[in-house]
């Protein structure tokens, strides 16, 4: 019973176990509810902030792409969880390719390279507009006195079915000359190449756009004629296109596809310091008053609600026979449906001013 007696314990003892008991339940209970709000948070976190991939192909580099240019270096894709990879494709009818072929998710291209390749088959679609006017302007040597001296020469455009062959059409034709008959279109590339053989006379002429056009406008040794939105001002100069099996199977990705550029473009249009610091730096462009010579011509031309208009695709059309055969419509080609529901949340009436 002695031995009884002294295994019990005090009443003390008693009290110091309980008091251990309850704190050790207390650390194990506050360990627990922060073992659960990590969790809960994790869980919270998970997807918002998941961002999934998105390649977008982009058919030049220039001023048609600022927007583009601005909302993924200002990081709208992040925001709407994209994890974005812009890839140039060296000319539109290139980026058309690759769409059809599943290298990119979307591509931004001329509306007559989407057309052509549409009307030879491709399932792409048109998804929402860049710009809605013929851009650039055409520019010669500056010992050119008169337009028609360019028969019998040569100018250069990117490639046949770009929007640079439209625009070499467009702007003889203005002048009484025709391409083919008078002046034999050459493929030679991008701008830069294009504005290079300007400049080492291999070609009479050809059209610029900013900011290389602003080298030429400054060059005593160019001239530039015309403005080309002011003889063809509406045409679907640059559009988001994608594959329709994309916008079916990812349609909330491609929404907030454009959700990111519609508040990039926003930011764009209202951030012209800035704006500028990124053209600079996409479009390598050292001095800041030609990127922002590149602005002040873009900006404007560029929708923060990216409507695409048929009216847009009027010239476009008079390029492609083909499409005309087979009566293509406006609503064939295009599905702006998601455009409409952004509408109708009213998510671009708080971008507008």
């Amino acid at each position: 019973m002695a031995g009884g007696r002294a295994g019990r314990p005090t009443a003390r003892q008693s009290n110091r176990r309980e008091e251990r008991s309850m704190k050790w339940r207390r650390r194990m209970h506050t360990r627990a509810v922060g073992l659960l709000v990590v969790l809960l948070m994790a869980g919270m976190a998970g997807p918002a902030g998941a961002q999934e991939a998105i390649k977008i192909g982009f058919g030049s580099f220039d001023s048609v792409f600022n927007g583009l240019f601005v909302t993924q270096e200002k990081g709208f894709f992040k925001k709407y969880g994209l994890d974005s990879t812009l890839i140039f494709l060296e000319s539109d009818p290139r980026a058309a390719q690759a769409l059809v072929a599943g290298a990119v998710d979307v591509v931004g291209g001329s509306g007559g390279s989407g057309l052509n390749a549409i009307t030879n088959g491709a399932d792409i679609v048109f998804i929402g507009g860049i710009v809605n006017t013929l851009t650039g302007s055409m520019v010669t040597r500056a010992n050119l006195t008169d337009p028609k001296q360019l028969k019998g020469g040569r100018w250069a455009i990117s490639s046949f079915g770009a929007e640079s062959e439209l625009a070499a059409k467009k702007a003889l034709a203005h002048y009484g000359l025709a391409s083919g008959r008078d002046v034999t279109l050459v493929p030679i590339g991008n701008q830069s190449l294009r504005f290079a053989a300007l400049e080492s006379g291999a070609v009479a002429a050809t059209t610029l756009l900013p900011p290389v056009l602003n080298k030429a406008t400054g060059d005593p040794r160019f001239k530039v004629w015309v403005n080309l939105p002011d003889i063809v001002p509406d045409y679907a100069s640059g559009a988001w296109l994608t594959q329709r099996k994309t916008l079916q199977e990812r349609r909330d990705t491609i929404k907030r596809f454009l959700q990111a550029v519609a508040e990039g473009t926003h930011f764009y249009r209202t951030n012209k310091e800035e704006s500028i610091r990124v053209i600079q730096k996409w479009l390598k462009v050292d001095d800041p008053a030609v990127a922002g010579a590149a602005y002040d011509y873009y900006a404007p031309l560029t929708p923060v609600d990216l409507r695409l208009s048929e009216k847009s695709f009027g010239a476009i059309f008079e390029n492609f026979p083909e499409a005309q055969k087979k009566g293509l419509k406006f609503a064939d080609f295009t599905d702006l449906s998601l455009l409409a529901a952004l509408e109708k949340d009213g998510f671009f009436a708080k971008l507008r001013p």
